[in-house]
């Protein structure tokens, strides 16, 4: 089921901050993420049930697995930006 593109994106002043310390070709990828969530959010399985309303979802960001954790109520809150280290692609 896809949801309307219309949501809402909101950042957090943490993910603000992580933000600001990728260079330029790292935004580039994180700006691709936000807008493939952006496309269907729903299509990101939620976390286990203590974090069920937290989503994840991981994509490959100059080489490096990152995650970028959201959720997504009345819009999409981005919460967290973390590199996962050099772990290969990320799967799709």
């Amino acid at each position: 089921m896809k949801r309307a593109a219309s949501l809402p994106i909101l950042q957090t002043r943490r993910f603000a901050r992580q933000l600001k310390r990728l260079p330029a070709p790292g935004l580039n990828d994180v700006q691709v993420a936000i807008e493939f969530i952006a496309q269907d959010p729903l299509a990101v399985a939620p976390c286990f049930v203590d974090l069920a309303s937290l989503r994840v979802h991981r994509f490959d960001c100059m080489g490096q697995l990152y995650l970028l954790g959201f959720t997504c109520d009345d819009d999409i809150r981005l919460m967290h930006l973390e590199s996962a280290g050099a772990l290969g692609p990320a799967p799709t």
